[in-house]
């Protein structure tokens, strides 16, 4: 089974449908446009299938690429005999991974010399195929190879030489590398002790000061929180390998018959070839177990102990960035507010809540700075009241309608200021709590000092927070999605890594939503497939000159989109003041006469511009939809449209816009007044609902009204529940536990109700 057909049977996506993907990646086809407008040609592919198939394709390139560097480097390396590069380049040909083409080229670094090389130079070769025959009746026989020309001066040089031909056979011995990998894998375990420079304030590592965990079951979240604590030098680490036994396993199974009831160790039998080939009944058959066991002991199990952490933390990673993705693709699809005056504020203690007040379309109208907090006893009250009387000469000036409040440090106790100022003056205004992850990268970012140069970074970050509530996509697009902090130990993972898996999320919450292309900001247009930053300004400057797109072709006059990028991204660029109906949906340009000759056989053009002229009317698509839908066998016979096609028309035609994408999403939670929880007045068994913050492996994170979030472990949900939830989830909870803390706070643990 070549690399190809084994992602295949792993992924469980047929051959033909990942092979006609990879042809439209190859041909620089985008994930979005494959998903969206190339499902017949894939198979129908989701877009987290073609996402996978993209990653394969990666990694296969690059261990393509890698191949290629290793079978020339031996086909010219002239030390290396013609039979031996033959050997060297099949299992190159056959390796599957980059860590085993590593395994085959570690003996010929250069930066060390290599030792079996040297051994068959001295023709050690013909000596070993001496001792592992029956004619070697004992190793004083192998006196004869004692050559001082060849500096092989003693018998036990010559058998030094023939251990090393020995190593070199087994750690090119792939198969057996594998197996015994997998022992140690099944058989091994992590030991944690607490080191002598940890400090017992440290309470998050306290589960890790003396423990033991089988690494076959080690979820990934502790193998991260692990690796951070030996970094931060809290705790020591060890891979307790039973070499013994594993050794005893190896040996048992390859030269006796196996006796053992566990299925797995049956299975292991056979698995090293060059064992395999070794009777036990050779009179020298001891001395050449002896350089396999040096071998493993000595090179075999600290590589293979290396690996396996490396594996642990490159998983633990790859999960780590999938959590991430999830909890920020929720994130960036949060349903946007009906367009309001918002007041924004940016919390704070010491140097005041900045705040800043911005009209519909998300301008600056106003900013200024309240100290509506108190620090301590001897705080002056007039502050406070200096406070509210700014925001009522503000209310009076700008008369805006909704208040977001950031969920950093000083939240809460911002929160309860404006709901005691709304309580005071009787007024129906709303506020909510809007996560500022990120808000301080974007305000010191090129981007925040380009719309407002002459402002504060701290004024711009409560402008962003404002924008969030208008429209989140549009302001989350601005920031490196690495720097919204939804996920779990992310400054422990790649750099790198996460930003190119991040990106992919921002690309598909993007396209998913399409823009509108006389609006769109350069920041979302750069994420529509096949445009990047250096496009979405030649648009941005075709805008400014021409005022309006009047269609999709228009596309092709700015400077930098021929065909091959109009193909891409044209049907993820909406038009409303066009005058073809068509352009204001999703229907790709490549299908408007398909769609038109439809539309026109069953005269629903003026229905579908009806449509549009009364707002997306869902009455209306629901006619057009159940016209089409009771004629599709018509449909299919005139115009060879398959029942799936056609359904993809209705949507891509009548339900791709925002409105219906957002409308299966949580809105935010919009709020007249709080409620002035106190830890005090919580007890065990307390029923309460909060807002999920952030979801981890390991538990969620949950905004119920105190200064610090709640979490629900992953051990008191049934059935992986976790995964249900996504952030700005509102859930019902129940309190499980209270422990206090040193500095007088709560933690809290909740639990589902059943």
């Amino acid at each position: 089974m070549n690399t190809l057909e084994k992602f295949s049977t792993e992924s469980n996506i047929p051959l033909t449908s990942i092979n006609k993907t990879i042809e439209l990646l190859n041909e620089g086809a985008t994930i979005p446009f494959i998903a969206r407008y190339r499902k017949e040609y894939t198979n129908y592919l989701n877009e987290i299938q073609i996402r996978d198939i993209y990653d394969f394709k990666l990694k296969n390139d690059k261990l393509n690429e890698r191949k290629e560097e290793l079978i020339n480097y031996f086909t010219t390396n002239e030390e290396i005999s013609e039979e031996f590069k033959k050997d060297l380049i099949s299992k190159v040909q056959t390796a599957e991974s980059i860590q085993e083409l590593d395994t085959i080229y570690e003996p010929f670094k250069k930066k060390k010399a290599n030792k079996a090389l040297i051994a068959r130079q001295q023709g050690l070769d013909k000596a070993l195929d001496f001792l592992l025959s029956y004619a070697c009746k004992n190793l004083d026989m192998l006196n004869q190879y004692i050559n001082q020309e060849k500096n092989l001066n003693t018998i036990d040089e010559v058998l030094s030489g023939l251990q090393d031909l020995l190593s070199e056979k087994i750690s090119l011995d792939t198969e057996f590398r594998n197996w015994f990998k997998t022992l140690i894998f099944k058989f091994s375990s992590f030991s944690t002790k607490k080191s002598k420079k940890a400090e017992d304030t440290q309470e998050i590592y306290t589960a890790y000061y003396d423990n033991n965990w089988k690494i076959n079951s080690l979820p990934e979240w502790r193998v991260l929180a692990i690796n951070r604590a030996e970094k931060d030098k809290i705790i020591n680490v060890n891979l307790d390998i039973p070499k013994d036994k594993i050794l005893e396993i190896v040996f048992k199974n390859n030269f006796t018959e196996s006796k053992s009831n566990d299925n797995f160790l049956t299975a292991c039998a056979s698995k090293a070839t060059y064992l395999q080939g070794i009777n036990k009944n050779l009179p020298c058959f001891d001395f050449v177990i002896e350089c396999y066991k040096n071998y493993i002991n000595k090179s075999l199990v600290p590589s293979i102990e290396r690996e396996i952490r490396n594996d642990l933390t490159t998983s633990a990673h790859e999960q780590s960035i999938k959590v991430f993705q999830k909890n920020l693709s929720a994130l960036l699809l949060t349903p946007p507010l009906e367009k309001k005056i918002i007041l924004a504020i940016d919390p704070g203690f010491r140097t005041g809540c900045k705040c800043a007040i911005i009209d519909k379309n998300g301008n600056l109208l106003d900013y200024m700075t309240i100290f509506p907090i108190k620090l301590n006893n001897s705080f002056d009250n007039n502050k406070i009241i200096e406070a509210k009387d700014i925001i009522n000469k503000a209310l009076t000036k700008h008369n805006f309608e909704l208040i977001a409040i950031g969920n950093g440090t000083a939240s809460k106790e911002t929160e309860h200021f404006i709901n005691d100022w709304i309580k005071e003056n009787k007024l129906n205004i709303q506020y909510t709590i809007v996560s500022e992850a990120g808000a301080s990268v974007y305000s010191a970012s090129k981007t925040a000092i380009d719309e407002f140069p002459n402002l504060d970074l701290t004024v711009r970050g409560a402008i962003s927070i404002g924008r969030r509530l208008q429209n989140m996509l549009d302001e989350l697009v601005k920031i490196p999605p690495e720097s919204i902090g939804v996920g779990m130990y992310q400054h422990d993972i790649p750099i790198k890594d996460l930003s190119n898996k991040l990106a992919l999320e921002v690309e598909s919450a993007v396209n998913t939503i399409g823009v509108d292309l006389n609006r769109a900001s350069i920041y979302l247009l750069q994420y529509i497939s096949g445009l990047n930053l250096k496009l979405a300004k030649e648009i941005a400057k075709y805008r400014k000159t021409n005022k309006l797109f009047h269609n999709r072709l228009e596309l092709l006059k700015v400077k930098g989109i021929g065909d091959k990028i109009f193909e891409l991204c044209a049907g993820f660029c909406k038009i409303y003041e066009s005058d073809n109906p068509l352009d204001k949906t999703t229907i790709h340009p490549e299908k408007y006469s398909l769609v038109y000759s439809i539309l026109n056989d069953y005269k629903l053009i003026d229905n579908l511009n009806n449509y549009f002229n009364n707002t997306q009317n869902i009455s209306i698509a629901k006619d057009i939809e159940l016209t089409l839908l009771n004629n599709q066998k018509d449909i299919h016979t005139k115009f060879a449209v398959s029942a799936i096609e056609l359904k993809d028309i209705i949507n891509n035609l009548l339900y791709s816009s925002a409105e219906y994408i957002y409308q299966e999403k949580n809105k935010p939670i919009l709020k007249h007044n709080s409620t002035n929880i106190q830890e005090n007045d919580l007890y065990v068994g307390q029923k309460i609902s909060g807002i999920v913050r952030n979801v981890t492996d390991f538990g969620i994170f949950i905004d119920i009204g105190l200064k610090n979030d709640a979490l629900m472990y992953r051990s008191v949900c049934k059935n992986n529940e976790l995964q249900k939830y996504s952030p700005g989830d509102t859930i019902e909870t129940i309190i499980i536990n209270m422990n206090k803390q040193p500095n007088d706070t709560y933690k809290i643990g909740l639990g589902p109700i059943n």
